[in-house]
């Protein structure tokens, strides 16, 4: 019985360490990003971790609205091929570990608007991985330890600031 129960819990610990992708759907309609019914298969109750992947493909009128306190994993904005993922911060304060705009494919779009709040970025934050990524800031704080604007030979990318703070704690790759 020890066995079993010490097999079991090793499983659950194993499984828990693992990044969940989180899909958005804005599948209530209010494009609130902490809303966990905004995201596929996810509790309208659900709280953020940090083990959460959400990977955005949608933009303008389904685009999320990110207003709250949240903890994340890595974040894709742009992850089909000839989508656009786009994510609108305009307030609270927000920890996520990457950032990845533009995905796998050079027709794939990524936009992040931020507008409010304080963003962080611990580890890598990518404008223009493969295909075209596009950072607009106009007021808030976004801070980020390792920042990347077109990773790949012939991505793009561009960081649009007329207003807000962007602290770069480790360096800026550019190309």
């Amino acid at each position: 019985m020890k066995k079993i129960v010490c097999i079991l819990s090793l499983m659950i610990l194993v499984s828990a360490s693992f990044a969940a992708n989180k899909d958005w759907t804005n599948g209530s309609g209010d494009r609130n990003f902490a809303r966990g019914s905004n995201w596929f298969d996810t509790l309208d109750t659900y709280n953020w971790v940090s083990t959460d992947a959400p990977r955005i493909n949608m933009s303008g009128t389904n685009a999320p609205i990110l207003n709250s306190n949240v903890v994340c994993g890595s974040m894709v904005l742009g992850y089909i091929a000839n989508g656009t993922g786009e994510l609108n911060i305009t307030g609270g304060t927000n920890t996520f570990i990457n950032g990845t705009f533009a995905g796998t494919a050079a027709t794939i779009t990524g936009i992040m608007n931020v507008s409010g709040g304080t963003t962080t970025f611990s580890g890598y934050f990518t404008v223009g991985n493969t295909g075209t990524g596009i950072l607009n800031v106009s007021d808030g704080i976004l801070n980020l330890n390792r920042s990347q604007l077109c990773q790949v030979a012939g991505s793009q990318g561009a960081y649009n600031i007329s207003g807000g703070q962007i602290n770069i704690v480790t360096n800026l790759t550019v190309g």
